[in-house]
């Protein structure tokens, strides 16, 4: 929000993360700047509707976040989405509440968990769980290799379910380079190395030039496939 003070879906986010643990008033401002931004914003409007209804607030976590036409029952995928949005929400508003995010992760962790036991193949879930594993055992002293076996397990899973999205091949790379920095296990290196270039592979298109949404993400991962490589070649030269 510094660089983008006015990205609505950024503050629809933080609005939803508010109201899951009941910041009524903080979630009604952020669903009016989203507005402000976007008007046609049905996610924030529909929030901030509830928000303001002359009657009961509603309960942490009974937030809207889609357009499912009432009365038409949602399908299990739709639910498992629904809440894995919500569930990400919660997870980006605990990165910006150091005093709360322990237990906003945990809250985050078992609704990613909820979304999975109605779909099992939700990516977003996968990928949003093993960023929260990752990011967890990053920020943990002294953590060793199998702090992120749990991050590994679940990018795998979201790879498996999303093929073609490169985010989630992304990070499996750098997790599994974590892993190898600690371990000095080389099939680790191997596999990052691998998992690497098919990220860079899904980001180009079929003339192998870059796919611009893809852009920063591309150029991301050859980086870090060239200190990979610049890895495998040290240990080769030993």
């Amino acid at each position: 929000l510094k660089r983008h003070p006015d990205n609505d879906e950024a503050w629809t986010a933080i609005g939803c993360g508010d109201m899951l643990i009941g910041e009524y008033k903080k979630a009604e401002g952020a669903f009016r700047h989203a507005l402000s931004s976007n008007p046609n914003n049905r996610t924030a409007q529909l929030n901030l509707d509830e928000l303001t209804k002359p009657h009961q607030l509603p309960p942490p976590g009974d937030i809207a976040m889609g357009n499912t036409e009432a009365g038409v029952p949602e399908s299990p995928a739709q639910v498992a989405a629904n809440i894995a949005n919500q569930a990400a929400a919660m997870l980006k508003s605990a990165r910006a509440n150091p005093r709360k995010q322990d237990e906003m992760e945990a809250r985050a962790e078992a609704e990613f968990k909820q979304a999975l036991k109605v779909d099992p193949t939700n990516e977003k879930a996968h990928f949003e769980l093993g960023d929260l594993y990752f990011n967890r055992a990053l920020r943990t002293a002294g953590a060793g290799a199998n702090a992120f076996q749990p991050a590994i397990e679940q990018y795998l899973l979201a790879t498996k379910y999303a093929p073609t999205d490169p985010y989630p091949h992304r990070y499996l790379a750098l997790a599994l380079d974590s892993v190898y920095d600690r371990s000095k296990s080389t099939p680790y290196l191997d596999r990052a190395i691998e998992v690497e270039s098919l990220c860079i592979r899904l980001c180009t298109d079929a003339q192998g030039h870059p796919i611009p949404k893809y852009q920063a993400l591309y150029q991301e991962a050859r980086a870090h496939l060239k200190t990979l490589v610049q890895k495998k070649t040290a240990l080769g030269a030993r």
